[in-house]
């Protein structure tokens, strides 16, 4: 596994706020010196980022996910540590860093970008591998949705079976295998037969194309909930809970596309979507299962006019699912 950096204690010194009288999660965490000391750790959750936008451009989108990591991890290691808010078993393992090989060694043209996705997917299946084979549940920041491929496969190994998976997302992110890029994660994964049921909640109408109605039909696997006939907090909740039941069955991932949050800075950006409270709420719910052996969440992109926001964002996200878990599934 190349191209990934720990995240040192110096690193972490270095962008910790410290503040008499109070303790951040920064200061209590745990720390890797390499993979072999996954197995040896105590912590249950293990923290990682995929900084890469190669996904996003090979699907012909928009660049700035690779930006996601590191306002994440400046704001979650400055959050309160607390009696409510802990990240004594949480271990922040670092992040993989494509940023090099995507400038120095291709040309960026679309087929370029799409063999780039398949070694990303490399890289980012062996570390789900290990983490999943150590016992541990891994929480990922980051990058294009493509890499759900990655995670799933590696889960997929781990166990030796394939899993369920419930993406809260406003696309299937289904197309055409003829190519790598963050639009067939999941259609890869169903041809590896990574993926068992798979649920899209928050479908658009407006931006799925007929073929890909046409395939789930013929896939009894794959459902959805639009977002576009459940507008009412009400029924989102009742069929989120719904979709979840259904899922939950199983060992499942949980996939959180930003894109499927209202004006959330995100790879495609939306005036229509989900609330934070609503997906706040979401996390929580799906932490509280038996079941759920991950959560991903991708296609951010860090906002310049307002920096510092999606970073804490992604914080809130991050510490509902585990604490949510931890209290649920106590040791």
């Amino acid at each position: 596994m190349n191209y990934f950096k720990f995240h040192t204690t110096t690193y972490n010194d270095s962008i910790l706020n410290k503040r008499e009288g109070e303790i951040k999660l920064g200061e209590v965490l745990s720390f890797c010196n390499s993979l072999e000391d996954l197995a040896n750790t105590s912590a249950r959750y293990i923290i990682f980022g995929i900084s890469e936008s190669i996904g996003v451009q090979a699907n012909f989108g928009k660049k700035g996910t690779e930006k996601a990591w590191d306002d994440f991890v400046k704001a979650y290691v400055n959050t309160q540590e607390n009696e409510y808010n802990s990240g004594k078993d949480v271990v922040i393992l670092g992040h993989f860093d494509f940023s090099d090989i995507e400038k120095n060694e291709l040309k960026n043209s679309v087929t370029d970008l799409s063999t780039l996705v398949q070694h990303i997917d490399k890289n980012v299946r062996q570390l789900v591998e290990k983490i999943i084979a150590a016992g541990k549940i891994p929480v990922m920041i980051g990058g294009g949705h493509n890499n759900a491929y990655g995670i799933l496969s590696g889960v997929h190994r781990a166990l030796e079976k394939p899993i369920n998976c419930l993406n809260i997302d406003a696309h299937t992110d289904l197309r055409t295998t003829d190519r790598r890029h963050s639009g067939n994660p999941f259609s890869y994964a169903i041809q590896e037969a990574a993926l068992h049921k798979y649920h899209v909640f928050g479908l658009h109408k407006n931006y799925t194309p007929q073929y890909i109605f046409k395939a789930i039909k013929e896939q009894p696997q794959i459902t959805f909930d639009f977002y576009d006939t459940m507008l009412t907090s009400k029924e989102q909740t009742e069929n989120y809970q719904t979709a979840l039941a259904k899922i939950s069955t199983d060992t499942f991932g949980l996939e959180l596309d930003c894109d499927a949050i209202a004006h959330f800075n995100s790879s495609a950006r939306s005036p229509s979507g989900f609330s934070i409270a609503f997906i706040r709420n979401a996390i929580r719910a799906a932490a509280r299962t038996k079941t759920i052996c991950y959560f991903h969440c991708c296609e951010a992109i860090p906002s310049a006019e307002e920096p510092g926001q999606i970073g804490k964002a992604l914080s809130f996200f991050i510490t509902d699912f585990i604490n949510t878990h931890r209290e649920y599934h106590s040791l």
